[in-house]
């Protein structure tokens, strides 16, 4: 069997299967032994390596000796397609613990195989939540091993995720402890890795939370508690974390972490950039709030710091890598989108009930205004004093209030009309997109033109519906552009064959 593993043949295979039929029970039965699949699996036999997984499915979640699965061995082998194959059949075997408590993910992101960590995400999200005998996330090993480009794309698929309990789920793992408390940042700081601290800023991490030693990472910098000697590096990433504490207390505007648009043209050390400090340093406590100027100021330091540093210590991104920022409308997709899928059927029933009788309100005001409608071609009785001519079935109420009124009761409708219909029914298909837009659209003209019939003049309806009208229109079209917008991006990080091959 051993033999028939290493060339690959699956002849050889089913001819000893036919001579002894019990063949993989008995392997199977062995508490920890290189089974055909690991071998096979280890030796990039993809065919052979499918065909044992489908006779004997068990084999996959078997341990060797070295406490490796198949999954295991075929990732520090670099097998992709291997890879690809077996998560292919069972996406679960991601999640199989080895030794030491780590998974195949663990072993990719620690040797920094870009093109693997894509596919272990694509095909098991979850699995970025699985943690070692030491209770260190793959963030951990990611900031260990110095493998920034590995780093920021998990962290992109913590801030983009969409499963449910997605949002629970970000803030645990960013600000997740080891076995002696540290999180992401606190071994950042301990490694003088300034990129991963300003990433981790600006994902909002927990600037407070503390390890076992009872220190933040703000106090680790300040005590020199490091594992490295780069007192410049320090400096920076001490400014840094002063400016995001103080930035958060005072609500100022968040860190920046965009390159300036004019990046210098020289390169220049670290001690160059401490020698601005001074300047910046005072301008970052509570008792004067950054602004965005200064902040910008030392990211600014920090990347003139970081220009022409070797990669590999600094784990500076790859140039091939896409932006990971997220902008303000992608985060308020992002954060909405999650607290639909967070919502139970139960709720969501009541949500629906509830967003009906809003529209359902906001409509019947348009067909029974508050004053009511005038009845006759004549002056109001109870105004004499007003000399104008109102037509009947236009609105009782002034101008002024009229303008208001309406103008909020109909930004409310456009927008709970496409909060029913995002709410109750969200398909992918494009003729639901196209019966969607219609259906709000008639509904709209439909209360538009209810609008118009009471409104005192034209020029004052025309004032009424500019905002409303351009929401309506808009909130959709946007809706649907960030969907694709996120799902480009995604779609190029996670499947991205030609880089997934490279590796």
């Amino acid at each position: 069997m051993k033999a028939a593993a290493e060339r690959g043949d699956i002849d050889m295979l089913y001819s000893l299967i036919r001579e002894d039929p019990h063949v993989l029970d008995r392997i199977d039965d062995t508490p920890f032994v290189d089974t055909p699949l690991h071998i096979a699996a280890s030796l990039g036999h993809a065919k052979f390596a499918t065909e044992a997984m489908l006779l004997k499915s068990s084999l996959a979640r078997k341990l060797n000796q070295d406490g490796f699965t198949p999954l295991h061995l075929a990732t520090l082998q670099g097998q992709t397609k291997m890879v690809d194959r077996l998560l292919d059949i069972d996406s679960d075997l991601v999640r199989v613990h080895g030794k030491e408590g780590k998974t195949p993910l663990h072993y990719a992101a620690e040797r920094g195989n870009m093109g693997l960590v894509k596919i272990f995400l694509f095909y098991c999200p979850s699995s970025i939540q699985d943690v070692t005998n030491l209770s260190e996330t793959v963030l951990h090993i990611a900031v260990e091993s110095r493998k920034f480009d590995v780093f920021s794309l998990l962290v992109f698929q913590v801030r983009t995720s969409l499963m449910k309990g997605s949002q629970k789920t970000e803030y645990n793992i960013l600000n997740w402890g080891n076995d002696v408390g540290d999180t992401a940042l606190h071994i950042a700081v301990k490694t003088h890795q300034p990129e991963v601290v300003r990433v981790l800023i600006d994902s909002n991490v927990g600037l407070d939370v503390k390890n076992s030693d009872g220190f933040t990472a703000l106090k680790i910098l300040e005590l020199g508690d490091s594992q490295v000697n780069n007192g410049e590096a320090r400096e920076v990433m001490k400014e840094m974390l002063r400016c995001a504490r103080a930035s958060k207390t005072s609500s100022c505007v968040w860190w920046k972490s965009s390159k300036p648009s004019s990046p210098p043209t020289i390169s220049t050390s670290l001690t160059n950039a401490t020698e601005h400090l001074n300047t910046i340093e005072g301008a970052c406590n509570v008792s004067a709030p950054p602004t965005s100027s200064t902040t910008s100021a030392v990211n600014h330091e920090l990347d003139i710091a970081l220009e022409g540093q070797p990669e590999g210590n600094n784990g500076r991104i790859a140039k091939s890598l896409p932006p990971l920022t997220i902008n303000l409308l992608e985060r308020w997709y992002i954060d909405i989108k999650r607290v639909s899928n967070d919502v139970s059927e139960e709720s969501r029933s009541m949500i629906l009930v509830a967003l009906v009788l809003f529209a359902t309100v906001e409509y019947q005001i348009v067909l029974s205004p508050p004053g009511g409608l005038w009845q006759e071609d004549n002056n109001n009785s109870t105004a004499t004093h007003d000399k104008k001519i109102h037509p009947p079935g236009t609105v009782v109420m002034g101008n002024l209030s009229f303008l208001f009124f309406m103008l909020l009761n109909s930004l409310a409708l456009a927008i709970t009309t496409h909060g029913i219909v995002l709410l109750l029914l969200e398909l992918e298909s494009r003729w639901w997109t196209i019966n969607r837009i219609l259906m709000n659209t008639l509904t709209f003209l439909c209360y538009l033109i209810s609008l118009q019939t009471i409104s005192p003049n034209n020029s004052l309806f025309a004032l009424i519906i500019v905002i409303p009208a351009t929401v309506f229109i808009l909130l959709p079209y946007t809706h649907d552009w960030i969907t694709q917008r996120l799902e480009n991006r995604t779609r190029k990080w996670y499947r991205d064959e030609e880089q997934c091959n490279g590796y």
